[in-house]
C-alpha cells in the first residue's frame, strides 16, 4: 500500500510515457488485488489530485494536460473494480462533483477526457443503491454545464460524417456517442423515478433520433443499442420528461389537421404512423442481424425496445398496437431466430417475443403448438443451469400464459405451476453479480440494456 502513493505522484507529475507505464502497473495490481481498503485509498488520493487540477487550471490547460486522461482512466478502473452494489460515500460524491465539473469544461471533441469521465458518471448511477442513486442524479442534474455538454455530444450523432466502411471496433468518437446516449437515458430514468429537480433541459429532434435507428447505415452496433436505450426511456415516460424537450415535430393541433391517418397520428403524437412501421421493420432486421453477427448485446436491447414500443402504442391506440403485434413477418422472424445457432425455444429473445405476442393476443404468430414445445423443453431442462436472462424470460412467459388464460391441458397447468415455483426458488437464492462491464472503452450496465 505504501507504494501506491508515490505511484500516483508519478501519474500526475511525470511524462505521459512514464504515467502510462504506472497506469498499466496499477491496473494489473487492481485486477489481482481484492483489498477494498486499497481502492478507498486510491479514490481519496484521486480526489485530492482532481481538486488541485481543477482549481489551478483553466479549461485550455486541462485539455492540454496529457496526464489527466490517464488519471481519469485509472479512476474509472478503481470504480470498476467494485463488485456488486454499494453505497456511495462522501469521497464518491466529491469525485462525482469534480468529474461532472470537469466534463462541463470540455468540448465534444475532447474524447480522451470525456470518455473515462462519462464512464465514471454512468457507473455512479448504476452500480449503487437506490438511496445513493437518488443523490447522484441530483448532483448531475444540477450541473448545467454538464447537461449542455451532453446535448452537444448527442447532436454529433447526425452531424459527423459516417466512416467509409462499417468498422469492427468503435472509434473514439463513436465510443463517446455511446456513453453520451447511455448516460442521458439513465438520467431520464432516474429523474423520473425520483422526481429530481431539473436545472437545464436537453433539446433533441425526434425525427433525427428515429432516423439514426431506421436508416442505420454504417452505425456501430453498440451505438444503435445506446440510442435504443434513450428512445426506450423516452417512450416509458410518454415523451413527458421534464429533462427533455422534443423539437422538430408537429404540434398536437397540427397532427389533427385533415390528412391521411390524421386521427392515428394525433393519438400517437409525437410519433407518426409513417415512423412506426419503418421503425418496427428496422427492429426486425436488427434481430436478424443478431443471428448473423452473434451480437449478444443487441438482441436484448431490440426486444426490450419492441416491448416498450408496443406498450406505448397500446396505451395510445389499441388498434395500432394490435396491428403492429400481429404482423405476419413476426412469425418469420421467430423461425429465423430458431434456425440460428441455437434451435431451442429457451432463448431469452424468443421467450420474450413469445410473451409479447401472447400479451397482445397475436394468435396468428404463436400457436398452442409453440406453447407446448416451450413447456416441454422447460420441463426437461436443468433450470439451475439456465442463464439468468433465460430464467427471467421463462418466468415472464409462464406468468403471461396464466394471466392470458390460454387454453392449456390440465397436465400443462401443473407443469407451469411447478416451473414457476422452481424458478422463484432460484431467484430468491441468487446472488448479485457485477453489473457494469467495459465494452471496448464504453461502460455498459447489463441490467440497463436487458431489463
Amino acid at each position: 500500500m505504501c507504494v501506491l502513493l508515490p505511484s500516483q505522484d508519478l501519474v500526475c507529475s511525470s511524462s505521459v510515457e512514464v504515467a502510462r507505464k504506472v497506469l498499466m502497473t496499477l491496473r494489473t495490481f487492481l485486477e489481482t488485488n481484492e483489498d477494498v481498503l486499497v481502492c478507498d485509498l486510491l479514490r481519496s488520493q484521486f480526489l485530492q489530485i482532481l481538486q488541485q487540477l481543477l482549481v489551478e487550471s483553466s479549461s485550455a490547460s486541462l485539455q492540454a494536460n496529457r496526464n489527466l486522461p490517464v488519471l481519469l482512466n485509472l479512476l474509472f478502473l478503481v470504480q470498476l473494480r467494485s463488485k456488486g452494489m454499494r453505497e456511495l460515500d462522501s469521497t464518491d460524491f466529491k469525485l462525482l462533483h469534480q468529474v461532472s465539473n470537469l466534463c462541463g469544461k470540455c468540448r465534444p471533441r475532447d474524447t480522451d477526457l470525456l470518455q473515462p469521465s462519462l464512464n465514471f458518471l454512468y457507473w455512479s448511477l448504476h452500480q449503487t443503491t437506490p438511496c445513493s442513486q437518488q443523490r447522484a442524479v441530483a448532483v448531475l442534474l444540477s450541473n448545467v454545464s454538464l447537461l449542455e455538454l451532453l446535448q452537444k455530444v448527442l447532436e454529433c450523432t447526425w452531424l459527423q460524417s459516417p466512416p467509409p466502411s462499417e468498422a469492427a471496433y468503435l472509434s473514439p468518437e463513436d465510443a463517446l456517442l455511446c456513453s453520451g446516449w447511455l448516460l442521458v437515458a439513465s438520467l431520464l430514468l432516474c429523474q423520473h423515478r425520483y422526481n429530481t429537480e431539473v436545472h437545464q433541459t436537453i433539446s433533441l429532434d425526434l425525427t433525427e433520433v428515429l432516423k439514426a435507428v431506421i436508416f442505420r447505415k454504417k452505425k456501430p452496433v453498440l451505438l444503435l443499442v445506446s440510442i435504443l436505450q434513450f428512445l426506450r426511456a423516452v417512450l416509458q415516460q410518454n415523451f413527458s420528461s421534464s429533462l427533455l424537450v422534443i423539437i422538430g415535430q408537429k404540434t398536437a393541433q397540427d397532427a389533427r389537421q385533415p390528412q391521411p391517418s390524421s386521427l392515428q397520428d394525433a393519438a400517437l403524437h409525437p410519433l407518426a404512423m409513417q415512423q412506426v412501421f419503418p421503425l418496427v421493420v428496422s427492429l426486425q432486421n436488427l434481430l436478424v442481424h443478431v443471428q448473423l453477427q452473434k451480437d449478444l448485446l443487441l438482441s436484448p436491447a431490440v426486444v426490450a425496445f419492441l416491448e416498450t414500443l408496443v406498450e406505448y402504442l397500446y396505451v395510445k391506440n389499441q388498434d395500432v398496437a394490435l396491428h403492429v403485434a400481429s404482423q405476419p413477418w413476426h412469425r418469420f422472424l421467430l423461425f429465423t431466430l430458431l434456425n440460428g445457432g441455437q434451435k431451442s425455444f429457451l432463448q431469452p429473445e424468443v421467450l420474450r417475443l413469445m410473451t409479447l405476442f401472447l400479451r397482445y393476443q397475436s394468435s396468428n404468430i404463436i400457436s398452442q403448438k409453440e406453447i407446448s414445445q416451450i413447456l416441454q423443453e422447460a420441463a426437461e431442462a436443468s433450470l439451475a443451469e439456465l442463464p439468468e436472462a433465460t430464467s427471467r424470460a421463462l418466468h415472464l412467459f409462464l406468468c403471461q400464459i396464466q394471466s392470458s388464460h390460454c387454453q392449456v391441458e390440465p397436465v400443462q397447468s401443473g407443469t407451469i405451476q411447478t416451473l414457476l415455483e422452481r424458478l422463484q426458488g432460484q431467484r430468491s437464492t441468487g446472488g448479485r453479480h457485477r453489473d457494469v462491464v467495459c465494452l471496448g472503452s464504453v461502460a455498459v450496465s447489463l441490467s440497463h440494456i436487458g431489463d
